[in-house]
C-alpha cells in the first residue's frame, strides 16, 4: 500500500506559471490539508487564501519561517508575495501542503 492512500489528498490542476520550473502550466498536484500539527518548513510547497481574497487559492514555496508566519514566493517570481504591504503570512491562511507533482 502507498502512504499516499492513506493520507485524505486533494488534487489540483496548475493555470499559470509562477512556480515553473518545478511546477508547470498543466501539472497537477497532490496536496494534504493543513492541520494545526502538519509541520511547515523552509522549501513546503503550500497552497495559501490570499488574505484580500480568500476565493483566491496560490501555490507558492515558503521561503522564510519567521514568528509572526511565512514568507512566500513562487519560483518564477523576482520578489516574495506581498500581502497589502507585509510580505508575512499567517499560517491560518494556508490551508494544504503539496506532497507531489505529477508532470504533465
Amino acid at each position: 500500500m502507498n502512504i499516499l492512500d492513506s493520507l485524505e489528498t486533494t488534487q489540483t490542476s496548475i493555470c499559470c506559471g509562477s512556480m515553473r520550473p518545478t511546477i508547470r502550466t498543466g501539472d497537477k498536484v497532490q496536496s494534504i490539508p493543513v492541520l494545526n500539527s502538519t509541520p511547515l518548513r523552509v522549501g513546503d510547497i503550500v497552497i495559501y487564501k490570499k488574505p484580500q481574497n480568500t476565493s483566491e487559492r496560490v501555490r507558492h514555496r515558503i521561503i522564510a519561517n519567521i514568528t509572526e508566519g511565512y514568507i512566500l514566493k513562487g519560483d518564477n517570481n523576482v520578489r516574495a508575495d506581498n500581502f497589502n504591504g507585509t510580505y508575512v503570512l499567517e499560517r491560518k491562511y494556508i490551508t494544504d501542503k503539496i506532497i507531489g507533482i505529477r508532470f504533465k
